[in-house]
Parts: C-alpha cells; sequence; structure tokens
C-alpha cells in the first residue's frame, strides 16, 4: 500500500480556466522534485495523466489523497512516463481527447484506493471536471477496455492483499456521465431530459470519433483541438436547451454560455508526430 495523491493547476487552454490533474506517491508540499528524473532517482512514482510534469499543484494542497494498492495504480497506468509517447501510459484513455482526457485517466490511477471495498477517490473537484465527465464518465469512453483492465490487473496483483476492488461504480457503464445531471433534475420530465442528454453525448462521442478517424493526422494541433472543442460544446449548446439554467448550472458547476475548451493542443502531436 502507499499514499496517493491528486493534484491540479490550471491549464488555460484557449485563455479558459480548465484543472489539469494528475497522481503522485509523495507529497509535493514536503518534497518537491526537480524533474521526472528527481522522481524516479527516489523511487517515488508521477502519472502524468495527459498533461506535462508539474513539480507542485496549484494550489499547493492536494485534490484528495489516501491509501492505494501500488501495484494495481501501476499496472493500471505505467507511471513516470509521458501520456503522449508511451502507450502504456495512458491507461484505457488510448486517444486524448475522444476516450477521455486528464480527469478520466487520473480517476483510472486512482481507482487503486478502491481495494477493500473501499470507495475509490476522483478528482471531483477539478473545474470543468463534471462537463468532462458528462462527455466521457468518470472513467474514459472505453468502458469494455477499463473494466477488463481492472479485472485484471487485479488478478495479475492481487491487489496486495487489501481484498478486491470494488466494481459497483462500473455496473453501469451510463451512470457516470449522467450522475450529477441527475442530481441536478427533478419532476416528471426529469427522464425524458436524461434521455435527451444521453442522445447529446453519444452523438458528440460519435463526432469525436469520425473526425479524428477522417484523416487530420496532416492538420495542425491546435486545429484539431479546436474542433474538437467546436463539437464538445454543441453538446453543452444542446443541454442548454433542454435543461432550465438552474438545472444545468447544478449538473456543470458552470452556467449556459460558458465556452468550454476540454481539448489541450499541447497534447496532442503535431503532423510529422502522429502516429
Amino acid at each position: 500500500m502507499a499514499t496517493l495523491y491528486g493534484w491540479v493547476t490550471p491549464a488555460f487552454i484557449s485563455g479558459a480556466p480548465a484543472d489539469h490533474t494528475w497522481v503522485t506517491t509523495y507529497d509535493s508540499r514536503v518534497t518537491e522534485y526537480e524533474n521526472i528524473g528527481s522522481v524516479v532517482a527516489a523511487s517515488e512514482d508521477y502519472w502524468f495523466s495527459w498533461g506535462s510534469f508539474h513539480r507542485k499543484g496549484s494550489p499547493p494542497a492536494p485534490l484528495c489523497d489516501g491509501p492505494g494498492d501500488l501495484a494495481l495504480a501501476r499496472c493500471l497506468c505505467l507511471p513516470n512516463l509521458d501520456s503522449r509517447w508511451h502507450l502504456s501510459a495512458r491507461g484505457t484513455i488510448f486517444i486524448y481527447g475522444v476516450d477521455g482526457a486528464c480527469h478520466q485517466l487520473s480517476n483510472q490511477i486512482l481507482y487503486a484506493t478502491s481495494v477493500g471495498g473501499a470507495k475509490p477517490l476522483t478528482v471531483a473537484g477539478a473545474r470543468w471536471y463534471w462537463a468532462s465527465v458528462a462527455i466521457y464518465g468518470a472513467y474514459g469512453v472505453n468502458y469494455p477496455a477499463w473494466a477488463a483492465r481492472v479485472e485484471s490487473c487485479a488478478a495479475t496483483t492481487g491487489t496486495g492483499g487489501g481484498g478486491a476492488p470494488s466494481m459497483t461504480i462500473l455496473d453501469d457503464p451510463d451512470d457516470s456521465s449522467l450522475a450529477s445531471i441527475r442530481a441536478a433534475v427533478s419532476g416528471p420530465d426529469a427522464e425524458m431530459k436524461l434521455d435527451a442528454l444521453r442522445a447529446l453525448r453519444d452523438n458528440c462521442r460519435e463526432l469525436l470519433n469520425q473526425f479524428r478517424d477522417a484523416g487530420v493526422r496532416n492538420l495542425p494541433a491546435e486545429a484539431v483541438a479546436s474542433e474538437m472543442n467546436r463539437i464538445i460544446n454543441q453538446y453543452f449548446i444542446g443541454a442548454a436547451k433542454v435543461l432550465s439554467a438552474e438545472e444545468y448550472e447544478r449538473a456543470f458547476g458552470f452556467r449556459p454560455g460558458e465556452v468550454i475548451n476540454l481539448v489541450n493542443p499541447e497534447m496532442l502531436p503535431g503532423p510529422k508526430q502522429q502516429r
């Protein structure tokens, strides 16, 4: 067992203050490492979670922390490697912006805190978290791959003797992406609204997949991110027509009309680097 820490820092994508998240085995308030080399030299772990290396969080206190099975965390997603260049450092968020983003990958790593049936930690306090969950779910779009990864890693590692991870949070792949919306909506038309938002979400996911499959490898990363964020914002424009302003703000944590840029072009390789 080890303590896992979830961290945030503002990621100003197109000037918008989203929070990037990542996970470590050390408290950067106590020991602040200069780079990933110094982390490795100290026998600590840093999960990039589709982001760059950050010496400390901003704010400096962790968003969450708690005991987790280190072998399980390392199996779910290999630490100390940049997600952009290493498939093993992506969990099951294989394609950034399509399968999920940093919030989903951080949640996958933090799932190792669920041993013994405990409720796993998440990065739910990050800005725009519920926006990304509405699109990708808490653990990413690749639900079958993620569930298989959890089962395989639990069997392979033996979860450190701490008991099998709780799979209840994975029972309904729809549940996590609709959780905050379901809590925000009430009344006789609640299910109708949820159905409409589910349809909007599924259409958004399909459009993201189609765009990434449509020969965009020769486009600059900024152009790719801009189009993916445009597709994502169409979901929120549609959601604002389904929900009241009060329901919308309760569900997503921001007001209707706010532009949401979840996809960071820095995490997308340029034309010569894509593979």
